[in-house]
């Protein structure tokens, strides 16, 4: 099982590194006991973790556990152009990272590693969550990049819609 799953991490991560594109892995992490918006304390009951490319939307199905009473999410840059271009990862309650972001998780400039506050088990009312890397400008799989297309610029057009949104104070908008 633990080679299946490190073979499944560098075979997402083989073609990033040789074609250039910036990729982080994200953990959802299962908790016993978590306060909502406080920083976890102790080791989580159980991890889920997937590999997101920049300009791509990652699905994960969400484990509906009736002794998990909360949830957080860590990340780490893996690449070099994710560590000097990317910012933060947004978390979705969508299987397609459509409507708004439900938690933004960001990257301290100068960290290649964040680790994310605990939500509720209501935040993540869907089965499906999906997660997309942020970065300075989108570039998608074809290598076309595309300047300011990040959906957390968007949250900041028109005042305060990104406002409650969990992480996006630290991240300016």
């Amino acid at each position: 099982m633990h080679f299946s799953k490190v073979l499944a991490i560098v075979a997402a991560i083989a073609p990033a590194s040789v074609y250039g594109y910036a990729v982080a892995n994200v953990d959802l992490n299962y908790w016993d006991a978590c306060a909502a918006g406080e920083v976890p304390q102790d080791e989580p009951k159980h991890t889920s973790t997937v590999s997101v490319a920049q300009g791509s939307c990652q699905k994960m199905d969400v484990e509906q556990r009736w002794t998990v009473h909360g949830y957080s999410v860590d990340g780490w840059l893996i690449t070099d152009d994710a560590k000097h271009e990317c910012f933060g990862v947004t978390l979705y309650t969508s299987p397609d990272c459509t409507g708004k972001p439900q938690y933004v998780l960001p990257f301290e400039q100068g960290s290649d590693r964040a680790n994310g506050v605990c939500m509720h088990m209501a935040d993540l009312f869907s089965r499906d969550v999906s997660f997309q890397l942020e970065c300075k400008s989108a570039k998608d799989m074809s290598g076309t990049v595309h300047q300011g297309t990040s959906p957390l610029a968007a949250l900041n057009k028109g005042g305060d819609q990104g406002a409650g949104l969990p992480g996006l104070g630290a991240l300016g908008l």
